[in-house]
């Protein structure tokens, strides 16, 4: 008889602990490394870490044609370029990023 109380009391502290847990916790999508959004229409410097690119490439200069959470669609800077020359690059490998001033 003792077996039989003892595994319902063990039986019922699985259940209330369980009840008792609550709701689980869920972190954020994505943290922001950067303190500002970079913004369409902006010019700005991508500097990346050695390595990161290329051999010979640490910074690149774009105008930011879209912006997706950290993901950034980098247009040509100057207006004689063709406009089918654009790159995604992922903001959580830049370094910094430099705005450049109008």
């Amino acid at each position: 008889m003792l077996n039989r109380v003892s595994a319902l009391w063990l039986l019922l502290a699985v259940f209330a602990g369980y009840a008792a847990s609550g709701s689980s916790v869920k972190a954020d999508e994505e943290p922001r490394r950067l303190p500002w959004v970079v913004k369409s229409g902006e010019t700005v410097t991508l500097v990346f870490a050695h390595g990161t690119l290329a051999s010979d490439v640490s910074s690149i200069q774009c105008k930011v044609v879209n912006e997706i959470r950290s993901w950034v669609l980098c247009g040509s800077t100057d207006d004689f370029s063709p406009s089918g020359q654009q790159r995604w690059y992922d903001l959580t490998r830049v370094a910094e990023v430099i705005r450049t001033e109008k």
